[in-house]
């Protein structure tokens, strides 16, 4: 009993560490205000911290990664988000009217968020049931093997990209058409003289546009990046250009490119 009262009596810390005081954790200096307190009912972040930094080592244009942190840490103003600051008076989903758009929601559970994520091939399968963070991890980490979407029986498919000459301005929009066996029809390409890489990319649309990732259009993306050896005007190819006979031969195979995501 004499060695705990010794243990006891010895003062925690260091002979000038000062006496034992009480420390408000959610003000930078330890003293307690009203506001804090108040701002503690609207802490909806969990207690674990994700580590978000990698975002910035992202090759992806500032906006994108500023976007992708704000929405890590879910700050993106949501209907929820902007109830809380008095913004609305209305939380609802306005895409499918669920009672609450929180980020979650709008990114992972709305009907309309998931039809759109899979008609830009992304399946999430066993994903939805994730946590959230869990999620957004999964999705940012993870590879998707694409390949060239085949028309149906009978059909032919023209694929276009566009492209721009850094240093001289020059746009031109390119095309390649094949049947459903991936077999070659024609090719085009089209000089427009200066202009912006938008203008080159909806130059040959009329009605609608339909976004496609690079690894399932790396036919007409290898042919746009010769294409500025070509003079102004239209330029029509009856026969196959060396740069993408592998290609063509890859896409009719139906083989597969791996995408990272994000990376």
């Amino acid at each position: 009993m004499l060695q705990l009262n010794i243990i006891l009596s010895i003062h925690a810390g260091f002979p000038s560490s000062g006496v034992d005081k009480s420390i408000w954790r959610l003000t930078p200096n330890g003293d307690f205000s009203v506001k804090s307190a108040y701002n503690t009912f609207f802490l909806d972040e969990p207690t674990f911290k994700w580590a978000w930094e990698f975002i910035w080592q992202l090759h992806l244009p500032p906006k994108t990664k500023t976007f992708l942190w704000l929405f890590c840490h879910k700050k993106l103003l949501t209907n929820v988000q902007r109830q809380r600051r008095g913004l609305t008076q209305i939380p609802n989903c306005p895409r499918c009217a669920a009672p609450m758009e929180t980020i979650e929601h709008l990114f992972k559970d709305c009907p309309v968020s998931i039809a759109t994520w899979n008609g830009i091939g992304v399946d999430f399968g066993d994903l939805g049931s994730l946590d959230f963070d869990d999620w957004i991890m999964r999705n940012l980490k993870s590879r998707r093997k694409l390949s060239w979407n085949r028309p149906g029986l009978g059909g032919c498919k023209i694929n276009s990209d566009g492209s721009q000459n850094n240093t001289t301005g020059q746009i031109g929009v390119v095309g390649v058409l094949r049947d459903a066996t991936g077999a070659w029809l024609k090719g085009y390409y089209v000089n427009l003289g200066i202009g912006s890489v938008l203008e080159a990319e909806f130059a040959d649309w009329v009605c609608a546009v339909r976004h496609i990732l690079r690894e399932q259009n790396c036919a007409a993306d290898a042919l746009a990046a010769i294409s500025f050896d070509f003079s102004p005007g239209l330029h029509i190819f009856d026969e196959i250009p060396v740069c993408i006979v592998d290609i063509l031969a890859a896409d009719s195979r139906g083989d597969f490119r791996p995408r990272l995501l994000c990376f």
